[in-house]
């Protein structure tokens, strides 16, 4: 699909729309910035694997913006330690990778709100997410489907369970296939057997001696997964416990109980901060969010995300979401941010309001 057209009256419209929202965040305490558009390759893949396959890499050690968290976070750290517990807000075009009969654009138009630093995460989460769906709401679009979850909750599922931690490092990194995530954990209750040729103790020796490996794995990194995969398996009673947690889909005040009923009370820690979640929702937006629809495998589409997720649609298309992605930090530094925030695209945001329109 073509580029973004900088031109006419429904760019205009466009442009008029996100600068609304911008100084209504700027109005609720956010500081407005512009990330450069051009940034360090090296940190693209910060973002995660999803991200890293839609981002242009120009070939000289720089890379087109493809979202804006990974930029703003970078720009954030620039200040360091000095910048307390800012809020950010910002406007872009965000460019994207397409593949063969992909019609989804290729640049358009994104804008958010970050928040680093605050230890109060269940009310910055709070915040950020009545931000967003405040500015929705002044715009002009006030019955949107919302859907939230948590990943970190599904984390706190994993440490509970008595497994390998190769078995928990694959299932943490595929919460973001759902699908592929519950056919991963079918498939790990039997043992995949070594291939014939590969009986010997020494399979690292047979590797390098029979069979060309292709990646960027090495022989003993190809033959520690292949011996694990025949000795390492999920049991039955953590495969049920895994697939009844993900099963979990109901009105986010009822969380609690029916994470509760499948784990007991091995969660107590985590629920009590979910609970405070829930206090500061009611507080903030009244006790009708109690009723806000929440997924237990709803983890939205990019890896760096780590707790509390949001999601809102107009015609299956998505207009806002955002989530927790406090593990981000470490990857860039020694420093411990966390960090919240959400974003909105006003192109689709200006298609719903057209339909909605009287």
């Amino acid at each position: 699909m073509s580029a973004l057209a900088r031109r006419g009256s429904e760019y205009r419209r466009l442009v008029d729309l996100s600068e609304t929202l911008l100084a209504g965040f700027e109005q609720a305490g956010y500081e407005r910035i512009d990330p450069p558009m051009l940034h360090d390759a090296a940190h693209v893949g910060l973002g995660g694997q999803t991200l890293l396959d839609l981002t242009y890499l120009m070939g000289n050690g720089l890379a087109l913006r493809s979202d804006f968290t990974v930029p703003v976070y970078l720009l954030h750290a620039e200040r360091g330690r000095d910048a307390g517990t800012p809020r950010y807000c910002y406007s872009g075009p965000v460019f994207r990778r397409s593949g063969p009969g992909d019609d989804r654009p290729t640049e358009y138009l994104q804008l958010g709100i970050e928040y680093f630093g605050s230890l109060r995460r269940e009310a910055a989460d709070v915040r950020i997410f009545a931000n967003i769906l405040s500015a929705l709401h002044r715009s002009g679009l006030s019955d949107v489907p919302v859907m939230t979850g948590d990943v970190g909750l599904f984390h706190a599922v994993l440490d509970t369970l008595d497994i390998s931690e190769r078995i928990r490092t694959r299932l943490r990194g595929l919460f973001w296939r759902p699908e592929q995530l519950r056919a991963q954990i079918e498939r790990m209750q039997s043992p995949v057997p070594l291939p014939a040729d590969l009986t010997s103790p020494d399979i690292e020796a047979q590797l390098r001696d029979r069979h060309v490996i292709q990646g960027k794995r090495t022989p003993a990194e190809v033959a520690e997964m292949l011996s694990a995969r025949a000795t390492d398996t999920l049991s039955r009673e953590a495969a049920n416990t895994l697939l009844a947690y993900l099963d979990i889909a109901c009105p986010i005040g009822e969380v609690p109980e029916r994470v509760r009923a499948v784990l007991g009370t091995r969660l107590d820690d985590v629920l009590t901060r979910f609970e405070d979640r829930l206090r500061e929702l009611r507080h903030r937006l009244g006790p009708e969010t109690a009723t806000l629809p929440f997924r237990a495998d709803f983890g939205r589409r990019h890896e760096y995300y780590d707790g509390f997720v949001f999601e809102m649609t107009h015609a299956d298309q998505i207009v806002a979401a955002g989530g927790r992605y406090d593990r981000l930090a470490q990857k860039v530094s020694d420093a411990d941010w966390p960090a919240i925030g959400g974003m909105i695209r006003p192109q689709i945001l200006l298609s719903a309001l057209d339909e909605v329109a009287p």
